[in-house]
């Protein structure tokens, strides 16, 4: 796959690549996995499911949930 970004960004990423001694893709994969963490956690911190009552559902079969988190 390819990604663009801006010329800015691709020096930044190029000056880390060489001073680890990794790959740029490399960089990008550990930067991309510690920030999905971040927001995977700040995602399920905030999700919140509705509030139902047995009266909601009709013929009172179970409330299936509707978020995997």
């Amino acid at each position: 796959m390819s990604v663009m970004i801006r010329l800015e960004q691709y020096v930044k990423l190029k000056e880390i690549a060489a001073f680890k001694g990794i790959a740029m893709g490399k960089v990008l994969q550990e930067f991309i996995d510690q920030e999905f963490e971040k927001v995977l956690q700040e995602a399920r911190a905030t999700a919140q499911e509705p509030v139902r009552k047995e009266s909601d559902v009709p013929n009172n079969n179970p409330v299936i949930r509707r978020y995997r988190f």
